[in-house]
């Protein structure tokens, strides 16, 4: 009957341990996990700044290429026969 008490009692203290263990595996897993959530929200923000970034920057581009078709719209075309240009300048002569 000795026996059979000393055995409970190793198993209940085997029990106690891998339970402690257990117990300290959830803590490390629950606490990587939270690491995890942080570091993927910060690169979620980061990600979503980056793409209003890039947003703003196809928009100043958009605008800048506007902008400029204006501006070589403004000038009037010029239709000079091949013969009339000048040597020196691409511009028609007088």
């Amino acid at each position: 009957m000795a026996s059979s008490q000393l055995l409970l009692l190793r198993t209940h203290l085997l029990f106690r341990r891998s339970h402690l263990l257990f117990r300290r595996s959830h803590l490390l897993f629950l606490r990587t996990h939270l690491l995890f959530r942080r570091s993927h929200l910060l690169f979620l923000r980061t990600h979503l700044l980056f793409l209003r970034t890039h947003l703003l920057f196809l928009r100043t581009h958009l605008l800048f290429l506007r902008t400029h078709l204006l501006f070589l719209r403004s000038f009037p075309p010029t239709s000079c026969p091949v013969g009339e240009r000048s040597q020196t300048t691409a511009s028609c002569c007088p």
